[in-house]
């Protein structure tokens, strides 16, 4: 059956309070940020960084707690990243669950998937630093190959901690189809 199902009010009301509050820290982390004048480059840019994910999660789960109003089925779009315990765990349970999902279907089990879990979790980080310095370029016009160069070096962290919990979690896991 995939036609709605009963609403779940109360689940969608607190995914909105939760909303809210990250859109009112990601404001509240940049307005601290531009009140203390940060200079040093690290901290700016988790500053900047802490921002966008705040901001992003907040419209992810805001869009996530209507779809439950109207009673859909919707996984949240983040997993608390910040407690993440190895680059595995964050980019393969953690962040973005949403194009995880995508990329674990089309790009990691047709390059190699469970057999082959290193090809497969080096096709998904090319393809993700590929998509992203193609959003780059759109909104620039200019192609520094940045983008692509961190994916890359996050697919060798992701490789590099595959002896880890997350990893084998990752590799038996099998993704909700809605």
């Amino acid at each position: 059956f995939d036609g709605p199902r009963r609403p779940r009010v109360r689940a969608g009301l607190r995914l909105f309070a939760h909303a809210a509050g990250q859109a009112a820290a990601g404001f509240g982390v940049a307005a601290a940020g531009a009140l203390l004048d940060l200079r040093a480059a690290p901290l700016v840019l988790f500053d900047k960084l802490l921002v966008v994910y705040l901001l992003v999660a907040a419209f992810a789960n805001t869009g996530v707690a209507i779809a439950r109003l109207f009673g859909r089925d919707a996984d949240d779009a983040f997993r608390s990243p910040l407690l993440a315990t190895s680059p595995a765990d964050f980019w393969g349970n953690r962040w973005n669950r949403w194009v995880n999902h995508l990329l674990y279907r089309y790009v990691f089990l047709p390059a190699g998937g469970r057999r082959h879990p290193l090809r497969g979790v080096t096709a998904s980080f090319v393809a993700s630093g590929l998509l992203h310095e193609c959003i780059v370029m759109g909104s620039s016009l200019r192609l520094c190959g940045a983008q692509f160069a961190y994916f890359v070096v996050q697919g060798v962290a992701v490789a590099l901690t595959h002896r880890s919990r997350a990893w084998r979690r990752l590799q038996a896991r099998t993704p909700r189809v809605a």
